[in-house]
């Protein structure tokens, strides 16, 4: 009995400082003056003015303030979708995003796609209708970032006007700051 005990304990000491090691291996940084030509996505910093994405909102707390950018490009695939109201609606969801997550990242250069989406390489998040098909989708490099969404989107004809918008843009947001896909909170991506 008494060696099953001292068998127990020494596994859970050796298991602890596995944690301990692997966790330090993981935190270190790696420094240095590495020549860096543009922002890369995963570097780009959580700016929460007193919050983080996993805090609880309570009344002393300061309100997350999006960072500001040089705005969103918004690019129509079909000349004629070139609708303002679309234009301000995309750019008013990116806000809402980023206030509900809390955090920030690179502004991506959103298109509207009339017709059938393809994304730009097959590593890409995607997001599908219940059919399967492909409603909305993110390309990320390290400089630059990209989101496409079917212009049926807005229409209210595949449900809640913009929600795949929300969806691929919170994920997007999620993933560029290196948060865990188990803590992303859905919810944000109802709109409001």
């Amino acid at each position: 009995m008494e060696t099953s005990s001292r068998l127990k304990t020494t596994a859970q000491k050796a298991l602890c400082v596995s944690c301990i090691v692997m966790l330090s291996a993981c935190g270190g940084s790696g420094g240095g003056d590495a020549d860096v030509t543009g922002p890369i996505l995963s570097d780009v910093p959580v700016i929460a003015a007193g919050n983080s994405a996993s805090a609880p909102a309570d009344d002393t707390t300061p309100e997350f303030i999006p960072r500001p950018g040089a705005g969103l490009d918004i690019n129509y695939e079909e000349p004629e979708q070139n609708l303002s109201t679309n234009s301000d609606f995309i750019a008013a969801q990116w806000e809402h995003m980023q206030t509900c997550l809390m955090v920030s990242a690179q502004e991506p250069i959103v298109v509207v796609v009339d017709g059938k989406l393809t994304p730009t390489d097959s590593n890409d998040d995607v997001v599908r209708f219940i059919d399967g098909q492909i409603q909305a989708s993110s390309h990320v490099t390290d400089t630059s970032a990209s989101i496409q969404v079917r212009a049926q989107d807005f229409d209210g004809s595949l449900g809640k006007p913009g929600s795949f918008l929300r969806s691929i843009m919170g994920r997007y947001l999620w993933l560029a700051n290196n948060l865990a896909e188990r803590d992303y909170p859905y919810n944000c991506a109802q709109g409001s």
